[in-house]
């Protein structure tokens, strides 16, 4: 069984401005990469306001 890969895709509103690997986001952001799983997760349940929504990509 293949891993899957996660990469995100980071918004500030409809503009697309970084997408990569949890670690290269969390550079980019300059956050930890726990951080970056965290934000994608609250985006993705519409619990958390923040200037920037992270959106995961599963990719093959």
């Amino acid at each position: 069984m293949r891993k899957r890969r996660i990469d995100y895709a980071i918004y500030k509103g409809e503009d697309l401005l970084f997408v990569g690997k949890t670690e290269e986001c969390a550079k980019y952001l300059g956050v930890k990469p726990k951080t970056v799983w965290q934000k994608a997760w609250r985006t993705h349940e519409n619990k958390h306001k923040s200037k920037y929504n992270i959106v995961a990509i599963e990719v093959d």
